[in-house]
């Protein structure tokens, strides 16, 4: 070991220097893909959750909105399973709180507020359980619109019938699965051939 090693004041800037030069790539790994939402709400001290809703206590400032967004945009991955109530002050910040996102899952009490807060032109992957949301019914019609890029799509659950031809308009697509019980129409299967790109697929019309 150098000697220089032993002198307290060198190492401690050697240390300092080494955790400036990997705080944004362990950042980066650690927030890449999250399990759900709640470690970004976790950011905001000020919202608390109480009685299904989260209230703010408090308008958060400046810098706690530089801090939320400096981590959601490193998020690429992200599970949804319930559509959070938020307050009405922070729906313009997250709406457009993840740019980079690439892969999404919504499932469970998701809802289709969080498809339009999630998808977006980076969109690559992209799973859908509709079968206990409702209002994920009529989101494939809006795949085309909101996430152009799409390249692999999975849906289990029912869907609406205006979702059966907007299939075709997503020209990137290259790997499908659907399981859309009783609504897996003839249109959508008509649709789902005439794929430029379709390489991979799976239709099933159990649920």
């Amino acid at each position: 070991m150098h000697h220089a090693l032993l002198i307290d004041e060198i190492l401690r800037e050697i240390f300092e220097d080494c955790e400036k030069a990997w705080k944004d790539p362990a950042l980066d790994q650690l927030w890449r893909v999250l399990p759900s939402i709640s470690p970004v709400l976790a950011l905001l001290p000020q919202l608390k959750y109480e009685g299904k809703q989260y209230t703010l206590t408090q308008h958060p400032n400046s810098t706690d909105f530089a801090r939320l967004t400096a981590y959601a945009h490193r998020v690429r991955r992200i599970s949804i399973y319930s559509s959070p109530v938020l307050p009405p002050a922070l729906h313009a910040v997250f709406d457009s709180l993840f740019p980079g996102i690439s892969g999404l899952r919504l499932t469970g009490g998701a809802g289709d507020v969080d498809l339009t807060r999630f998808a977006g032109r980076t969109l690559r992957t992209l799973e859908l359980d509709t079968s206990r949301s409702p209002a994920l019914h009529g989101a494939l019609a809006r795949l085309p619109t909101l996430c152009p890029a799409l390249a692999a799509l999975r849906v289990r659950g029912p869907v609406s019938e205006e979702s059966d031809t907007s299939l075709r308009l997503q020209s990137d697509l290259r790997a499908l699965s659907l399981k859309l019980g009783a609504s897996l129409r003839p249109a959508a299967v008509t649709a789902l051939v005439r794929l430029p790109a379709w390489k991979r697929s799976s239709c099933m019309r159990s649920a």
